[in-house]
């Protein structure tokens, strides 16, 4: 797809400040951005100032970064499935929830200059590793690039200083909280010399239209309704594996690797429901998929410990299911899915596959070692 035609298309909208960030570098822009794209400006001037030394022009560079971040992500998921010693079979499908997630993977692929975006996947992903290593400086560096990337990236910082806290481990849970904060600080101080007034507390949560219900109730339904759509089937796997495990007796969450990724998948995926409808204008399902990376291997995780995980026949007809679902009808060539309604459908149906899939095959596999 052609620089600037997700522009025109109108999803990929934030490309023109991003782009007018890293066009003023190496000074700073001279016209106001939004406040949020401000508090992103590091990465967009970053490749801006790349692309001046090189002059591999601007979109080539944000292309080679871009392409780049992707691929640390892709590296970083099979650290995680390799720290999580997850089966081969867990581990194609946590991969493969990752890749062909459209709005946290394939948008990045036709819309480079939403660099951000992975920048932030890739810190949530990092922290993850750190935690699940137990290496709380990685921690902390995965919250650093996540908060660079995007100011969502606070959340996941206060999830690590939690996690750490609970385990007796102050200094390093104080650092997890503190050097992501005075990052965002920085940032947030030097963005604000080009930046438009930031929007009213009201102005940008869901607190206004919940004080307008029943009027609005159609309104919040389509809000939260995008936020679930964001990865539906790293939802149903996870689910499906979580009702499973509860039934046989065997979920445990207690600081284990699978609440960890738990956690910082809820930090991420959740906020969107936070933010006011107006606000986020039909948004709410790309910026809840940047939770894709420890949604994806806590579904794996918990997969990876029912019976089913054991058939290849069942990772083999999960991983089509996952493929067929995210035919997105923007983010897709070919046209196989023409409208947003049809590729709900789509995903709800593979979605539901997937539950009855797991579920079922589970029972029958305890059914026949019970006769054994």
């Amino acid at each position: 797809m052609e620089w600037g035609e997700p522009i025109r298309r109108n999803y990929a909208t934030d490309e023109v400040q991003y782009e007018s960030i890293a066009r003023a570098a190496p000074g700073l822009p001279h016209t106001d951005v939004s406040a949020a794209a401000s508090q992103r400006f590091v990465s967009h001037w970053l490749v801006g100032a790349l692309a001046d030394v090189t002059h591999l022009g601007l979109h080539t560079t944000y292309r080679i970064v871009a392409f780049a971040c992707l691929a640390a992500i892709a590296a970083v998921v099979v650290r995680l499935a390799l720290a999580f010693e997850l089966p081969l079979s867990a581990g194609v499908l946590a991969l493969g929830l990752v890749i062909t997630n459209p709005y946290a993977w394939r948008l990045i692929l036709i819309a480079p200059a939403m660099l951000s975006d992975a920048l932030l996947v890739l810190g949530v992903g990092i922290a993850l590793l750190g935690l699940v290593d137990e290496r709380p400086w990685l921690a902390t560096v995965g919250c650093v690039i996540a908060v660079l990337g995007r100011e969502t990236g606070l959340a996941v910082a206060a999830g690590v200083c939690v996690w750490l806290a609970l385990q007796h481990r102050r200094f390093p849970a104080s650092l997890a909280l503190i050097v992501p904060v005075v990052a965002f600080g920085l940032v947030k101080g030097v963005g604000e010399t080009f930046a438009a007034p930031d929007p009213s507390a009201s102005g940008f949560t869901v607190v206004s239209p919940l004080l307008r219900l029943p009027g609005t109730a159609r309104e919040l339904a389509d809000h939260f309704g995008r936020v679930v759509i964001a990865a539906p089937t790293a939802l149903a796997i996870l689910f499906a594996a979580l009702v499973v495990l509860a039934r046989r007796q065997r979920l445990q969450l207690r600081a284990t690797p699978l609440a960890a990724a738990l956690l910082l998948a809820a930090l991420v995926f959740l906020q969107p429901a936070v933010f006011n409808p107006d606000w986020v204008q039909h948004n709410e399902t790309r910026l809840a998929a940047l939770a894709i990376v420890p949604l994806a291997v806590a579904a794996a995780a918990a997969f990876a410990k029912i019976p089913a995980a054991a058939s290849k026949r069942v990772t083999v007809i999960a991983a089509v299911l996952i493929a067929v679902a995210s035919l997105h009808h923007r983010y897709t060539l070919g046209g196989a899915v023409e409208s947003p309604r049809t590729f709900v459908a789509v995903e709800a149906l593979a979605s539901l596959a997937l539950i009855v899939l797991i579920v079922s095959r589970s029972r029958a596999t305890s059914a026949v070692h019970s006769s054994a």
